[in-house]
């Protein structure tokens, strides 16, 4: 979007926030982003040319082959040299669907930034940057690299500054930013984020184990030093677990690293783990005990109503989930009158009538399947419930 429209966001964002309020601001970034304004300009002028995706994305697979072309010549110039780091992004932006392209590239405005100039905009609006959402900026607080980390330390001290480096340093593309009111961020005093704040929050994480290492579901391994506390959030998920909780449940030397370990995996926000300020359970299905959420059930009545639904399953904080609508019908079962007995019923009923199949989750024909196969796929249509924190705590009427 232009840059007045920006700044008339930041106005509204300032007029209308809560005073202890809090918003969140998505934006392209430079360094990163200067590649992809390459990309973009050949995007745009295929687009001219053509009005046609198709066209435009040939352009590029053109512009991608005539790069590794050019890298396998011996006289490779200094000036093509320059456009390398280009085919990983190309190779990227081929990748994604036609409609992404269209909004990502083609648009009329695409006003990148520094992130300095973000911070100018945010003070000039009396608001103030407070961190990014995955809490990168304060877990990932430096690059690895001795000799930039101490240059940033010693010369540019402030969060802002250090942000700005570390922007530079690392080619970032993308920003997702929390801001509030400058006076806001004036009365909390500091950017440093301690035991004591950590300890308000709440996390919930789960770790796929293989031999003696633990991963993350994208596939990061994680530090074996914590490999306890892994096996801690594996326990107790999806239910949450705070650094006061935790160190009440260890002890010994473990305990002394709770605090690192669990700094670790709040780096993983967005990617692995979930944060909140409040306390979540799991909680499991059992009839006239607990139930869907009566606030689910339009939910889960849409799903099961459109055939091609125009936003996904997700829980409150935004994990899509997979569902198709024969299953959305079956969840709204969980009723917390219902026993599990009664939802096999109705689903039997359902496959033998030739209205649904057990494909989506066990991959077989259940109208070959035996009544073990059903009571399966209910158990785990209950755990994904369970994990989105759809269920409830009720004592009937």
């Amino acid at each position: 979007m232009p840059k007045f429209f920006q700044n008339a966001i930041l106005s509204v964002i300032s007029n209308h926030l809560n005073p202890n309020g809090v918003a969140y601001i998505s934006y392209n970034v430079y360094p990163g982003w200067k590649v992809k304004d390459i990309i973009r300009k050949i995007m745009l002028k295929a687009w001219e040319k053509s009005q046609n995706m198709e066209f435009v994305r040939e352009a590029l697979k053109i512009y991608y082959k005539f790069i590794t072309y050019t890298e396998q010549m011996d006289q490779y110039s200094y000036d093509l040299r320059a456009y390398a780091s280009l085919k990983l992004h190309i190779e990227m932006v081929l990748e994604m669907p036609d409609y992404y392209l269209t909004h990502e590239f083609l648009e009329s405005f695409n006003e990148s930034l520094y992130f300095d100039d973000f911070v100018s905009m945010l003070d000039s609006s009396e608001l103030a940057y407070l961190g990014e959402y995955n809490f990168s900026d304060i877990v990932a607080f430096d690059l690895g690299f001795n000799e930039a980390d101490k240059f940033i330390k010693e010369n540019f001290d402030s969060h802002i500054e250090s942000e700005f480096w570390m922007d530079m340093f690392l080619g970032r593309i993308f920003r997702q930013s929390i801001v509030t009111h400058k006076s806001t961020k004036a009365s909390l005093g500091s950017d440093e984020i301690g035991a004591s704040a950590l300890a308000k929050l709440h996390l919930m994480a789960s770790f796929i184990k293989k031999d003696d290492a633990y991963f993350t579901k994208a596939g990061k391994r994680m530090n074996e030093q914590y490999n306890w506390l892994y096996e801690v959030f594996n326990k107790m998920y999806p239910a949450s677990i705070s650094l006061a909780e935790l160190v009440r449940v260890v002890q010994g030397e473990v305990r002394l690293s709770a605090y690192a370990g669990m700094v670790q995996v709040l780096g993983l926000t967005g990617l692995g783990s979930t944060v909140s300020v409040k306390k979540y359970e799991k909680i499991t299905y059992k009839p006239k005990f607990s139930r869907l959420k009566p606030a689910i059930l339009p939910y889960l009545s849409y799903f099961a109503n459109t055939k091609e639904p125009v936003i996904g399953f997700a829980d409150e904080f935004g994990q899509n989930h997979p569902i198709v609508p024969a299953e959305a019908f079956v969840a709204m079962k969980f009723d917390g009158i219902n026993s599990k007995a009664d939802i096999a019923k109705y689903l039997k009923k359902q496959i033998k009538a030739g209205k649904f199949r057990l494909d989506a989750r066990t991959g077989a024909d259940a109208r070959k399947k035996d009544d073990e196969l059903i009571k399966i796929y209910i158990d785990d249509l209950e755990n994904l419930l369970t994990q989105m924190h759809f269920f409830e705590y009720f004592s009937p009427s």
